[in-house]
């Protein structure tokens, strides 16, 4: 059970990422056999008593028995982003090259809230003026900068 459950969450968050990179796989190892899927071409994975199925657009589908698994893994490509431009809210922010300083453009003061991607809260900034804003102290991660009411995501 506990097999089936990291199973269907892992490909739960796959199948909640909004674009995948041509280098993005899942992959399934079985008797030490790893085979590929790209990411792109994964329609959805069903999951059932005793095993899963990999639907994929434009082919057949693959089926897998759980007790035949021995891991199901993803390989991602990483990526970061600098000088972000929310077009909604019209602010932007920039990351130094060590990662450790955000700049904001477009908002000069206001709440400074900082969330890691699991919602919690890591960084409080309360009457913040347009300084620079410290990351140094937190781990890498994707996290979410929202200041008065606007947001927008970034990754250290």
């Amino acid at each position: 059970m506990k097999k089936k459950f990291r199973l269907f969450t892992m490909a739960a968050v796959l199948l909640s990422a909004s674009a995948a990179i041509a280098d993005d796989n899942l992959v399934v190892q079985s008797a030490g056999t790893h085979t590929p899927y790209p990411i792109s071409s994964v329609r959805i994975i069903r999951f059932g008593a005793d095993g899963f199925s990999i639907c994929r657009n434009g082919q057949a589908d693959v089926n897998y028995n759980y007790a035949n698994v021995d891991k199901i893994y993803f390989t991602l490509s990483t990526t970061g982003f600098e000088n972000i431009i929310d077009d909604e809210t019209r602010m932007g922010i920039s990351i130094d090259p060590s990662g450790s300083i955000i700049t904001v453009n477009g908002i000069s003061s206001g709440n400074v809230n900082i969330y890691n991607y699991s919602g919690m809260q890591v960084k409080i900034l309360p009457n913040w003026q347009g300084e620079r804003i410290n990351i140094a102290d937190l781990p890498k991660g994707v996290y979410i900068l929202r200041i008065n009411n606007q947001s927008t995501k970034f990754n250290k």
